[in-house]
């Protein structure tokens, strides 16, 4: 007896893996294609977009952060979805990330970004995402796309012009500031009339040095400077150098000068490591 129901139950268990093997098909339901991830508003917010398909009623986002500290690296994901919430035109998706520790609100972006998650979006890391088409309401019916990878830009201002790992070939600056962020940095520019550019060094101490810590918590070495490629050439160096554009008013840009900013990385999702 225990013979038979072993061999039965066995044929029962392989009939029952090699079904639930087996990829679910949903009339029309393919993986998203297209899927694609831009950067908007100084690195505020990153918009994650698709191609449309229009029998498909639910979707699904998620979204890896990967972060390193000496010693550890690791990553954390947030899934959210299945959802009717992300706005569709006639031919693509799109969905909304902020960055939690700017603030920044999708919904006050775009009213149509009901639907959104607020993570850290730190600069110069990268992110992986991926998006799910379903059927319906349930993760187990969602077709995901495969996962692709993005790098948050280093603050690439409206009102600067950036030349990655570029410096003036001039030595002297007006000021010179440690351990800021390099919106700080941006932002005490725009508000001075006679700041016509900034170098700013991510991750490097006040000498100059590169430290891993600092590059984590997003912090480094702000020189503000009275002159720009108009007086003097670009040569290479372990900077990036922010040229303010000559059409931008002083203090145009809005940037937050909250001291957050100049602690250490604080943890904004649950890790799953």
């Amino acid at each position: 007896m225990a013979d038979t129901c072993n061999y039965h139950c066995f044929v029962l268990l392989a009939v029952t893996t090699v079904f639930l093997g087996l990829p679910r098909f949903t009339s029309g339901l393919q993986s998203p294609t297209n899927v694609q991830a831009q950067s908007v508003n100084d690195a505020k917010f990153l918009i994650i977009s698709w191609d449309h398909q229009a029998d498909v009623n639910y979707s699904t986002i998620h979204i890896k952060t990967h972060f390193k500290t000496s010693g550890f690296s690791g990553n954390s994901t947030t899934i959210d979805g299945p959802t009717t919430e992300t706005p569709c035109n006639s031919s693509t998706c799109s969905f909304c990330v902020a960055d939690i520790k700017r603030n920044a609100s999708c919904l006050a972006f775009n009213p149509e970004y009901r639907f959104s998650v607020a993570i850290e979006l730190n600069f110069e890391f990268f992110v992986s995402y991926r998006v799910g088409a379903c059927s319906r309401n349930e993760s187990s019916s969602c077709i995901n796309s495969p996962w692709k990878t993005f790098t948050i830009p280093p603050g690439e201002f409206s009102d600067y012009t950036l030349h990655k790992k570029m410096c003036l070939d001039h030595d002297s600056h007006m000021s010179l500031d440690n351990n800021t962020s390099v919106e700080y940095c941006a932002q005490k520019c725009s508000n001075d009339t006679s700041c016509k550019s900034f170098e700013y060094g991510h991750g490097y101490n006040s000498q100059g040095e590169f430290q891993n810590n600092l590059f984590i918590k997003e912090l480094g070495q702000c020189k503000l400077k009275s002159v720009n490629r108009k007086s003097y050439k670009l040569k290479s160096c372990g900077f990036n150098y922010y040229e303010k554009n000559e059409d931008s008013p002083p203090g145009n840009r809005a940037v937050m000068l909250n001291s957050v900013l100049l602690l250490s990385l604080s943890v904004a999702i649950p890790f799953a490591l």
